[in-house]
């Protein structure tokens, strides 16, 4: 019987971000932490965890934000942004990325019952891999989107999510050769 109203409240939540948008890009009333490799979201009611052991770059994450969060057709989609640092738990200025940082997005596909069903990382700051992004991801309307330049791979990417396409995950399209 306890589930029902949190079930009512966290669709409301949902339903509110979308009405709230313009103003606040994230506003639902939803904590974030995280520990680890681990993001926890939690309301005043339940809270749920999430291992993203395989979807994380950083030793550890140091610092996350909750982009977006949505429910539409039955599901529940949440978009992360981390970071941490490249090698180690603490920055130290010895080798070649040894205070350096690396930044994934996240996105989250959950059912109703927030059961994981899809995931997706990208990459999109790094000193281990030589990544280096443009400007820090900024949404236009309902888009998120930003650019990046992968030396290692000698690309350039766009990488763009849509509030309105929540399904689609990560979009992420080639914009041109580095040399």
């Amino acid at each position: 019987m306890r589930a029902v109203p949190a079930v009512i409240l966290t669709t409301f939540m949902f339903s509110a971000f979308a009405s709230d948008r313009a103003s606040n890009p994230v506003a639902m009333k939803l904590n974030l932490s995280w520990r680890g490799r681990s993001i926890t979201i939690a309301d005043k009611r339940m809270a749920h965890t999430f291992f993203l052991d395989d979807d994380i770059d950083a030793y550890q994450i140091h610092a996350a934000k909750l982009q977006a969060a949505r429910e539409e057709g039955g599901f529940i989609y949440f978009l992360f942004d981390v970071s941490g640092y490249s090698l180690g738990p603490q920055p130290e200025a010895r080798g070649e990325c040894g205070s350096g940082e690396e930044k994934n997005l996240i996105w989250l596909k959950l059912d109703d019952k927030w059961k994981p069903l899809d995931k997706q990382s990208v990459l999109y700051a790094s000193c281990t891999e030589n990544i280096q992004v443009h400007d820090d991801a900024t949404w236009s309307g309902d888009t998120l989107s930003l650019s990046i330049d992968d030396y290692g791979k000698k690309e350039a990417r766009r990488i763009e999510y849509n509030l309105k396409e929540p399904d689609k995950g990560l979009q992420v399209t080639t914009a041109g050769t580095l040399k």
